[in-house]
């Protein structure tokens, strides 16, 4: 009995979208209606959608027409979309209705939540956790889905009329026009889930569009480490022509700093005396402040530097070639990298951050692995250890020189 009363109580939001043909009378205007409950008196209203239904000249393409039309509105009203904040497509049954919410269209617009308007939302949340070059990647990404939204002339839609046939057909742009590899668009989807999960745990809308969009995952081929011939090669050249270069390849190779992380780096996170360097939460890649060790050969180098002469607010790397005030750009170091690189006829694998592997591989052979792990910053020794076998890092001497000839 209480569970009839449950239901008996339970109050329609909505009634589907059908379709109304006047029994086939082509000379009608054919239209597709739906209900939804007034917010403001709680009474249903009925609505009715044209269209182009009635531009077809035949039953079969009306009725083709209306169906796409019903499965167009219920996958937005399922999807928790308010027609009474959204006018712009349908007619009340009651033209006094209709003309006294005309009225207050100037505000419906206003409370009509936009994609983009959430992106900004969560973009100001999850900004205190995520890197700078993480949060610029991300507003990349989410300009070129607002750009295609414009394309598409969705770019003012409320974010519940957004479907997963969307979300394929973005998808499929994403392949056709910009030309990703499976690898890029896995990271636009895991940034996009984890978008509308937070619009869904928040009561903005009710599922996730691109939650049944897989993309497998294909393995990174890491940027090579160099060899000794490589290094001399490297540092005869660079050494010479671009000191400021070489300074940050010291930096990667002995200390193990991210080239986003060196943009910031100032001369007061450096500590010559105490040999080490702290590097702080706001530009580092895991948004944690942490120090770590400068090895003696590189604390040797920098001592010759004289660092003390410049202001602890300094940036290490500068667009002066020498500490300054401003720093470098995102793609200053590896653009002068990749010059060398081509002067060299070095293939594509090698990078400005093989450096960084280099010293890895090296150091792997005469430290630790809990020390490595310390100095790389990596969150577990498991994660030392399938980053070194990625880089081959993990040699075995006996089977290179012990192992049976046949």
């Amino acid at each position: 009995m209480m569970s009839g009363q449950k239901r008996q109580n339970r109050q329609v939001i909505c009634i589907l979208p059908r379709f109304y043909n006047y029994s086939g009378d082509l000379s009608k205007k054919w239209f597709v209606f739906y209900s939804y409950r007034n917010p403001a008196n709680n009474r249903m209203v009925r609505f009715k959608v044209y269209d182009e239904i009635n531009s077809r000249k035949t039953s079969e393409g009306r009725k083709n027409y209306a169906q796409t039309l019903i499965e167009k509105y219920e996958q937005k009203l399922k999807n928790g979309w308010n027609p009474f904040e959204d006018d712009s497509t349908v007619i009340y049954e009651d033209n006094l209705k209709y003309t006294h919410l005309a009225k207050k269209q100037g505000r419906m617009r206003e409370s009509n939540k936009t994609m983009n308007y959430y992106m900004s939302m969560w973009l100001d949340e999850v900004n205190k956790n995520i890197s700078r070059s993480t949060y610029t990647t991300y507003k990349s990404k989410f300009r070129i889905f607002n750009l295609w939204l414009d394309d598409r002339k969705m770019g003012g839609n409320d974010i519940t009329t957004f479907t997963d046939v969307n979300a394929r057909e973005f998808v499929d742009n994403l392949y056709k026009k910009r030309n990703v590899t499976n690898n890029t668009a896995r990271q636009y989807m895991i940034l996009f889930h984890a978008f509308f999960t937070w619009a869904i745990d928040r009561g903005y809308l009710k599922y996730n569009p691109f939650e049944k969009i897989k993309i497998s995952k294909v393995a990174m081929v890491p940027a090579k480490f160099f060899n000794d011939n490589l290094i001399d090669k490297l540092k005869s050249k660079i050494s010479v022509q671009d000191p400021q270069l070489w300074l940050s390849a010291l930096f990667q190779y002995y200390c193990f700093i991210r080239p986003g992380e060196l943009r910031f780096l100032t001369i007061g996170d450096i500590d010559l005396h105490g040999a080490c360097i702290t590097v702080p939460g706001k530009i580092s890649k895991n948004r944690k402040t942490q120090t770590i060790v400068i090895p003696e050969p590189f604390r040797k180098q920098l001592e010759t530097l004289s660092l003390e002469m410049y202001p602890s607010h300094y940036y290490i790397v500068s667009v002066e070639g020498k500490p300054g005030i401003k720093p470098v750009s995102k793609n200053y170091l590896y653009n002068h990298f990749v010059k060398f690189r081509m002067a060299l006829d070095l293939p594509k694998d090698y990078k400005l951050y093989s450096f960084k592997h280099t010293g890895a591989v090296k150091a792997s052979k005469f430290i630790s692995v809990k020390d490595l792990q310390m100095q790389l910053r990596h969150h577990s020794l498991d994660q030392v250890d399938s980053y070194l076998r990625q880089m081959k890092a993990v040699e075995s001497e006996a089977l290179r020189n012990n192992f049976p000839s046949l």
